[in-house]
C-alpha cells in the first residue's frame, strides 16, 4: 500500500489465492475476465465502516500473471475553501481573483500524485453555485460533486476530450474542467474556449509553472492565444509533513549543503528530522500537505515575454520580481517552519 506517497508492505497472501482474487476483482469492476493478455481499467465501489468508498481499478499482464493495483478516489481530501489551503497572501490573492474572473485558462502543473485535482475540484467547489452551469471531462471522475455535470470520458468508443468539449459549448456551459491537456486539439479547444465567454480549469504535465507556457507553444499553440486566455498557472507537490510528536533538531549533511545557497543556509534556522514513534506509525511523518507556485498572466512584461516565444527561464525570473514564490522557496520555507525535513525537500528541488 502507498501510504503519503511511500509504498508499504501490510501483508503478503498465498500465491494459491491469485487467481481468485485476480478474478474476483475483475467481475466487480466490470472487467472482461477472461481477457488476460492486455491492460484494462474499471471502477467500483464498496462501503467500508458506514462509508461508500470508490476505487480505480487497473489490470496489467505479467510473467508471473495478473498485476491489479486499486486506488482510492473520494472526495475527503477537498478543502472546504481556498482559505483552507497552505497558500501566502499574495497566492491566495491571486486565485481568488482568478476565480472571480468570467472567462480565462487556469491551469494547474505537477507530476502525476502531486494533487493537481484535488486543487483544482478545491477551486471548481468555491465557485459553484446555482446559477453556474459547471461541466467537466475527466479520466476518470475522481471526485463527484453536487449540482455540476461530470463526463468519463472513454476513448475506446470515440468518446475524447475534444469530442467531449466539443459537446460542451452547445450546452451553455459558464465552467469546464478538462482533466488533462493532452494534445494541441484539446488545448485549441481549451483555449478559444476561455476568450470566449468561458472559465476553464484543466490540469498539465510541467514541472514549474514557467514550463507550462513553453509546453503549450511545443504543442503548437499561438503565444498570442496564450497570453490572451491564460490568467493563472499553479505549480505544485506533495510533501510528507514531519510527525510533531517525535521530529528531532538534526544537522545539515555536507552533501546536503551542497545543493543550497549560502542564503539559503543562513534563512534556514533549525533543521527537522524524522523519527517514528507510536503515534505516526514508526514513519516520522502524518500525512502530506501541498506547496506552491504561482505565477499571475496579468503584467504587460509577463505576457509581452509569452509573446516574444520567452523561455521558460525569463518567464521565471519575471515572475519572481513580480512576486512569486518558487516552489523551491516553498520547500525550503517549510523546511524552516519545522514542518518538513530536509531530505524531502530536496526532493522536490531536485526533481525541478
Amino acid at each position: 500500500m502507498r501510504i503519503n506517497g511511500s509504498l508499504q508492505e501490510l501483508c503478503s497472501l498465498p500465491a494459491s489465492l491469485t487467481a481468485r482474487l485476480v478474478a474476483r476483482v475483475k467481475i466487480i469492476s466490470e472487467l472482461v475476465i477472461h481477457e488476460r493478455r492486455l491492460p484494462q481499467d474499471g471502477q467500483f465501489r464498496a462501503t467500508i465502516e458506514g462509508r461508500k468508498v470508490e476505487f480505480r481499478v487497473s489490470s496489467l499482464p505479467g510473467i508471473y500473471g495478473e498485476k491489479i493495483v486499486l486506488r482510492v478516489l473520494g472526495g475527503t481530501k477537498i478543502m472546504g475553501s481556498l482559505r483552507e489551503m497552505p497558500l501566502n497572501e499574495r497566492d491566495l490573492h491571486l486565485m481568488e481573483r482568478a476565480l472571480r474572473t468570467p472567462n480565462g485558462l487556469v491551469l494547474v502543473t505537477g507530476p502525476t500524485g502531486s494533487g493537481k485535482t484535488t486543487t483544482l475540484y478545491t477551486m471548481i467547489a468555491a465557485v459553484n453555485n446555482p446559477d453556474v452551469n459547471v461541466m467537466t471531462a475527466e479520466d476518470p471522475v475522481e471526485y463527484r460533486l453536487p449540482g455540476i455535470h461530470q463526463v468519463h470520458v472513454n476513448p475506446h468508443i470515440g468518446l475524447k476530450f475534444d469530442t467531449v468539449l466539443r459537446a460542451f459549448l452547445r450546452q451553455d456551459p459558464d465552467i469546464m474542467l478538462i482533466g488533462e491537456i493532452r494534445d494541441l486539439e484539446t488545448a485549441e479547444i481549451a483555449v478559444k474556449a476561455s476568450i470566449t465567454g468561458h472559465l476553464v480549469f484543466s490540469t498539465l504535465h510541467t514541472n514549474s509553472a514557467a514550463a507550462s507556457v513553453a509546453r503549450l507553444i511545443h504543442m503548437g499553440l499561438a503565444p498570442f492565444l496564450l497570453a490572451a486566455s491564460v490568467k493563472l498557472i499553479i505549480a505544485q507537490r506533495l510533501v510528507k509533513v514531519l510527525c510533531p510528536d517525535c521530529r528531532a533538531p538534526s544537522g545539515i549533511a555536507p552533501d546536503e549543503r551542497h545543493m543550497l545557497q549560502p542564503e539559503e543556509l543562513e534563512q534556514l534556522g533549525t533543521v527537522y528530522r524524522a523519527v517514528g514513534c507510536r503515534s505516526c506509525g514508526q514513519t516520522g511523518t502524518k500525512g502530506r500537505r501541498p506547496i506552491f507556485e504561482v505565477m499571475s498572466i496579468a503584467s504587460p512584461k509577463v505576457r509581452d515575454l509569452i509573446l516574444a516565444g520567452g523561455g521558460a527561464d525569463a518567464l521565471a525570473t519575471c515572475a519572481v520580481e513580480e512576486g512569486m514564490t518558487t516552489l523551491r522557496q516553498a520547500a525550503l520555507g517549510a523546511v524552516a517552519r519545522g514542518e518538513v525535513s530536509l531530505p524531502e525537500a530536496l526532493k522536490v528541488i531536485l526533481g525541478g
